[in-house]
C-alpha cells in the first residue's frame, strides 16, 4: 500500500480526480488524500486480508469527497465505494491506481 496512487471518484457520468499518499505498517495505513499533493487531508484505514477501509479526516471548515471508503487490492490497483462526504448516499465508485515515481 505505501506510495502514491492515483485516485478517481466516479458518480453518475462525472468524476474527480485526485492524489493519495499512503503508508502500510503491518494492517495500519496512514495517509493523506486530495486533489493534489499539495493540497492533502489527512486519512487513516487498516487492511484485512484483500480488503482495505479508509477513513478521512477533515480539518475545521473543509470538507471531504467521502468520509469513508471500502476497496478491494488487485496488485496494482484498489477498488470500491464511499460513503458519507460531500456525496452522501449518492452511489459512488472510487478507484487507486498506484503512480510510477
Amino acid at each position: 500500500m505505501t506510495g502514491r496512487w492515483k485516485v478517481t471518484i466516479s458518480f453518475g457520468s462525472e468524476t474527480i480526480t485526485g492524489v493519495a499518499l499512503l503508508e502500510q505498517t503491518g494492517d495500519e495505513v496512514t495517509g493523506s488524500i486530495g486533489p493534489d499533493e499539495r493540497n492533502q487531508l489527512p486519512l487513516d484505514g487498516v487492511v484485512n486480508g484483500n480488503v482495505v477501509i479508509l477513513t478521512t479526516h477533515p480539518r475545521p471548515g473543509r470538507t471531504v469527497a467521502f468520509a469513508k471508503c471500502a476497496l478491494t487490492v488487485d496488485g496494482e490497483k484498489m477498488t470500491g465505494t464511499t460513503e458519507g462526504g460531500d456525496f452522501g448516499d449518492k452511489a459512488t465508485s472510487i478507484a487507486f491506481v498506484r503512480m510510477k515515481e
